[in-house]
């Protein structure tokens, strides 16, 4: 991945969260592309590299994320991207990344952080509704 974005999330003037976004795709299964009106498997993704919120802050991870996706739908219309994609650090992170904040397994597998083989999660640019 040779491009990739740091964003700063400031609230009042202080640092509230980051996140860094970089270019991927998933393979979504054949439900799931009905979603994003897709006819091929594979899909352009914003994929978030990194969310981290400031330990002194009220502001949450979906609101760090919410403003990910903005940036994302920004960037989608110049790359083509249908989703916003993560690759969960652990069976925890990818259990809140999908209970807290909606995501779903896709069919691309990445190794986590304990070398098992995990489903990168993704979820619409544009939900419908």
């Amino acid at each position: 991945m040779n491009h990739i974005a740091t964003y700063v999330l400031l609230v009042k003037g202080e640092v509230a969260g980051f996140y860094a976004l970089g270019m991927s795709e998933v393979e979504l299964r054949t439900k799931h592309r009905k979603e994003v009106s897709a006819s091929h498997p594979r899909q352009g993704a914003v994929l978030i590299l990194w969310l981290a919120r400031a330990a002194n802050t009220d502001v949450d991870a979906a609101t760090i994320l919410r403003h990910a996706v903005g940036i994302g739908q920004i960037g989608s219309r110049r790359v083509g991207a249908a989703v916003i994609a993560v690759d969960p650090f652990d069976a925890a992170t990818e259990n809140y990344w999908r209970q807290h904040l909606g995501f779903r397994a896709s069919l691309t597998k990445q190794r986590d952080a304990d070398g098992e083989q995990r489903s990168r999660l993704w979820m619409p640019l544009f939900p419908e509704g």
